[in-house]
């Protein structure tokens, strides 16, 4: 648990950690999480394929 505290502080200072809260949980964030990573239309591109 205490392992990603040297990463999260690497990423913290170049300004690159981004947080978030997740209301509602995973099956119901990670849609609005890939929308604000621009990543929204990966997604349809995998739900496709599979």
């Amino acid at each position: 648990m205490f392992l990603s505290r040297p990463v999260e502080e690497f990423y913290r200072n170049r300004g690159k950690l981004l947080e978030f809260n997740l209301p509602g949980g995973i099956p119901e964030s990670w849609p609005k999480l890939l929308h604000a990573l621009n990543l929204d239309d990966c997604e349809d591109k995998h739900s496709a394929a599979a």
